[in-house]
């Protein structure tokens, strides 16, 4: 492609691809101008992205236009790149033209979903006839990333209040807080209950004093059942379904589990067993956290509990990890090893007209989810780690990127001869401190209802204001908060308000 740099009629600057004039020949500033001017969004964006603005005249426009909006150009051609500065963030999009999911990934790690759904999109007049096929990519892109911070925002006003409820039981009950002593020198073995796992049972069982194992909370039940014990559970599920997991830990007090705050769990698990606490890097979860006067540990918010866990391990551990149980792929028949909780409770409610067989069936349709979550393993950079799924050719469906994938028999030379001492003590210590209830109490009641939490509270019902600017929508934000408030004085046995 060659880039042309050249005078127009009035001299300023302006520049032709390919002998096509990417800026006008006569008067570039003017024609960008005019652009900006025929820029008339739906509402005010807090976040405007251009796709190959050339050589950014319409940046200083669109500043007068939207003062308060960042400005983002998505940059095809390097040529462009001395023409940087007059944005506040530069996305280098031909470099993601072969891999369309990592820039996927790129912007949720840079913007939230709430930005998305808060900016606007749009390209220079000439960039679609110059780059029609990274245009292309781009806005198809771009759709799939709008639908799903819209399905991740719905989810996330529908749930919040109740990971929240799940916040106030964990600071109100949590009575045995630990730490990890060190970094975890061992490999370590983290066991999901994907159908994949049932091969790798009797080889763990054997071996289970050479790693350190981090039992998912769907598998848990299946590794008690099979004689394998966790060093760690690991469960981060704000559902109210995530408890049936933990039931078995309830006759299992002195088995160790890492849990958020936000995690649906027994209030007699949080009493009893001993709780190594995780917290995710963002919310009031966090804020909570930070005048609790105990030791959390870094989360990353992911779809899936294996993801979480995963990125712990990386952050505090140097051995090698082992996945074995991830499939991330719907099955014919069980979608997980058994016994499982959730496989039991079902059974229950099976009929003539509502068997196993056709909820298998369904589960097996329903598989989109499955798919997010591959593509983030796919995605996922695990820098100099090792990193093995254990999984045989009959059970593969998928690859995971960089982690490597074994089989049972490989795994089995890999297993190191050198046995772990099994106890409480090897890996884990004791907080000294508890909950400061108090110090929990004082932040609740100053800043309950300062904006920042009802945004997380409501997140789409302030995109929606924010687009319309109707002041109904707020005060219905505040009838919703002032009835939580409410709710929450009378949900905990040990009020916080």
């Amino acid at each position: 492609m060659e880039v042309v740099f050249q005078n127009a009629k009035n001299g300023e600057l302006t520049v032709t691809i390919d002998g096509f004039f990417f800026h006008s020949s006569y008067s570039p500033q003017k024609e960008a101008q005019r652009f900006v001017e025929n820029c008339n969004f739906p509402f005010s964006p807090e976040i405007i992205f251009i796709t190959e603005p050339g050589i950014s005249y319409c940046a200083n426009f669109f500043r007068q236009k939207f003062p308060s909006a960042k400005l983002v150009a998505v940059r095809y051609l390097q040529e462009f790149n001395d023409f940087n500065d007059k944005f506040d963030f530069i996305i280098d999009f031909f470099s993601y033209y072969k891999n369309p999911h990592s820039f996927e990934n790129f912007l949720s790690s840079h913007f939230s979903d709430s930005d998305i759904l808060s900016s606007v999109f749009c390209s220079w007049n000439a960039t679609s006839k110059c780059f029609p096929d990274l245009e292309q990519l781009f806005w198809h892109t771009i759709k799939k990333i709008t639908q799903k911070a819209r399905t991740v925002l719905i989810t996330s006003q529908f749930f919040e209040k109740k990971w929240f409820l799940n916040t106030i039981n964990f600071f109100s009950f949590l009575k045995n807080p630990v730490s990890l002593k060190n970094m975890i020198s061992s490999d370590i073995l983290i066991i999901a209950s994907g159908p994949s796992l049932q091969p790798t049972l009797p080889l763990i069982q054997k071996n289970q004093e050479k790693f350190f194992i981090i039992v998912l909370s769907s598998a848990i039940k299946c590794c008690f059942e099979n004689n394998i014990f966790p060093d760690l559970c690991f469960s981060t599920d704000g559902g109210y379904w995530a408890k049936e997991h933990l039931k078995i830990l309830e006759k299992n007090p002195d088995t160790i589990i890492a849990l958020s705050s936000e995690s649906c769990c027994q209030k007699k698990i949080l009493q009893t067993n001993p709780v190594l606490p995780l917290v995710y890097e963002d919310g009031i979860s966090k804020e909570l956290s930070l005048v609790s006067d105990i030791k959390f540990y870094k989360a990353k918010r992911n779809g899936t509990v294996s993801g979480t866990a995963l990125q712990f391990s990386m952050d505090n551990s140097t051995g090698n990890i082992y996945f074995c149980g991830l499939d991330l792929h719907s099955h014919k028949g069980f979608q997980h090893t058994n016994p499982n909780e959730l496989q039991i409770n079902s059974h229950i409610l099976d009929f003539n007209l509502n068997s196993a067989e056709k909820k298998q069936v369904s589960a097996m349709l329903n598989s989109e989810s499955l798919k997010v979550y591959e593509d983030w393993f796919c995605n996922f950079d695990i820098r100099n780690k090792k990193v093995f799924r254990i999984i045989e050719e009959n059970d593969k469906h998928n690859t995971l990127g960089r982690i490597q994938d074994i089989s049972v028999k490989e795994f089995e030379k890999k297993i190191t001869q050198n046995q772990i001492k099994k106890d409480f003590n090897t890996f884990f210590t004791k907080q000294n401190n508890v909950i400061n209830l108090e110090k929990i109490k004082s932040f609740l009641n100053k800043n309950f209802f300062n904006v920042k939490i009802k945004k997380q509270f409501y997140p789409l019902d302030f995109i929606q204001y924010s687009h319309s600017k109707n002041q109904e929508i707020l005060n219905n934000i505040e009838e919703k908060h002032q009835k939580l408030f409410e709710k929450i004085k009378n949900y905990s046995a040990l009020p916080l308000f």
